[in-house]
């Protein structure tokens, strides 16, 4: 397996990194609310600078989840955009979470996303409750669907069960929106990305393939064709280094690794990137998505 990935040393031709198309206008929120539409209940709803990704603030849409009076369940927050879809083609979601809790609470914000009206993604890790902190979070996940041509993209924040308030209720916030037709495999971070703890580091992509994991500090100025591979390989040539390999399960196309992260503080303010490349009847690029290290 170690000859497959000696490929990534062809250079070969380029493209300008915008071309990994994703589907969501703003999803960024560095134009504001420019391609949202906005409207239901929380405190504060607002385009803030935030600090997502434990380097430096920048644009997020952050509120206070759920309504000033007490009649649960209440109503999300929804913040909404058409896209185009194509039917039974596979696509993925991505997006920064980030949560504040400035107190011990019954209950934190979750988030749902649907297409057309149907769920394809649902984080409410703060459901049964959450304690003082801050928390980050990458939150993913691949669908298909039915539907064809234009629909709805929303984006729903709720605290089911309990009032808000700017005082208390805990904050969250979401960030780097990101949809896109989906290459395999994609490689995530589940849960906290804290320092001197133990990572979930989670692949998913064909079943049964080999899928090699890298990692970088930053990604290229341009992405590269690797010659007999679908996808782009994005990490920066100079600076990539080879983390691990396996093997996806034969059934479910997922493989967990357990990854203990040093006590080194040294480690804190510095990006880094993650992209994994697999290797099976079709050979493919997965997408690169950033995990920093945060305390």
């Amino acid at each position: 397996m170690k000859s497959a990935f000696l490929v990534l040393g062809l250079v070969a031709l380029s493209s300008p990194l915008l071309s990994q198309n994703n589907l969501i206008v703003n999803g960024d929120f560095e134009k504001a609310m420019t391609g949202w539409t906005a409207s239901g209940s929380g405190v504060a709803p607002a385009v803030t600078s935030e600090d997502m990704l434990g380097l430096a603030k920048s644009n997020a849409f952050s509120i206070h989840p759920e309504a000033a009076v007490y009649a649960p369940p209440h109503p999300p927050y929804i913040l909404k955009q058409s896209i185009l879809i194509i039917p039974r083609v596979e696509y993925e979601f991505s997006a920064d979470v980030l949560s504040i809790a400035t107190a011990n609470n019954a209950q934190g914000g979750m988030v749902e996303v649907k297409i057309g009206g149907v769920s394809v993604l649902k984080w409410d890790r703060w459901l049964s409750g959450i304690k003082t902190g801050t928390y980050r979070e990458k939150i993913a996940g691949r669908f298909s669907q039915l539907l064809a041509g234009k629909h709805d993209l929303t984006i729903e924040i709720q605290r089911p069960k309990y009032t808000a308030s700017a005082a208390r209720t805990p904050k969250t916030a979401i960030d780097n929106l990101k949809l896109t037709i989906s290459v395999r495999p994609s490689v995530f971070i589940a849960g906290d990305r804290l320092l001197g703890t133990t990572w979930n580091l989670n692949a998913v992509g064909t079943p049964g393939a080999a899928v090699g994991v890298f990692i970088a500090p930053k990604l290229f100025p341009t992405t590269i064709n690797i010659p007999g591979f679908k996808g782009k390989f994005e990490l920066h040539l100079a600076s990539v280094a080879f983390l691990l390999a396996g093997a996806l399960d034969a059934k479910t196309g997922l493989m967990n690794v357990k990854l203990p992260v040093p006590n080194d503080k040294n480690l804190l303010g510095n990006p880094l990137y993650w992209e994994g490349i697999e290797v099976s009847a079709t050979p493919s690029i997965g997408p690169a998505h950033q995990f920093n290290i945060t305390n």
